[in-house]
């Protein structure tokens, strides 16, 4: 499966693209906005950026239709925010901002089969915007997993999304956070 990869300018997106090319997928990097055929490829990997999805506003409308269709779509942190835009929900400031820090995640019997893991991991978060919904107002079919009131990871059967930073040093078992990608090229 090719893979079409959004760099936001990150200095984290090498280190994505390299896990990626590590778990078998051959990527092709556009640097935003400079998309052009983005959303042709079969899996297209958001990563994360600076700012506030708001200041990335020409993304959100062929996102919309993108998560409306059987393409795949990976979203990682800032990628995470853009797919809950194009969902209609606002990007709001963390209660618990945190930059390079690890926090431990509890993750339940749903989350641990599907990215093989234990019940408890480290991921590195690098963020102080989440996105603004409870627990009880989550969209039907979507499987998500929260840690202090705060959406830390989601998905549907043609997309998944990390606030946290999965390639970090900080994360433990970084590669099982990859291996979901996997099912979308079944």
């Amino acid at each position: 499966m090719k893979i079409g990869f959004i760099d936001f300018k990150d200095s984290f997106s090498f280190n994505i693209v390299q896990l990626l090319i590590e778990t078998g997928f051959d990527v092709d990097i556009f640097a935003y906005p400079d998309m052009k055929n983005i959303w042709d490829y079969d899996l297209v990997v958001l990563g994360p950026g600076p700012g506030h999805p708001s200041e990335y506003e020409i993304i959100i409308s062929p996102l919309k239709q993108r998560l409306m269709s059987d393409k795949k779509t990976f979203g990682i942190c800032l990628g995470h925010q853009l797919i809950w835009s194009a969902l209609g929900f606002n990007i709001i400031k963390s209660k618990y901002p945190l930059h390079g820090q690890k926090i431990e995640i509890k993750l339940d019997e749903d989350w641990r089969s599907y990215l093989e893991l234990p019940k408890k991991v480290t991921v590195q978060r690098y963020n102080s915007l989440v996105v603004d919904v409870a627990e009880g107002e989550v969209p039907a079919g979507i499987v998500t997993s929260f840690n202090q009131e705060e959406l830390q990871m989601s998905r549907t059967k043609n997309w998944l999304s990390y606030q946290f930073h999965p390639e970090s040093v900080g994360t433990s078992c970084q590669k099982s956070f990859f291996t979901p990608l996997r099912y979308f090229a079944l």
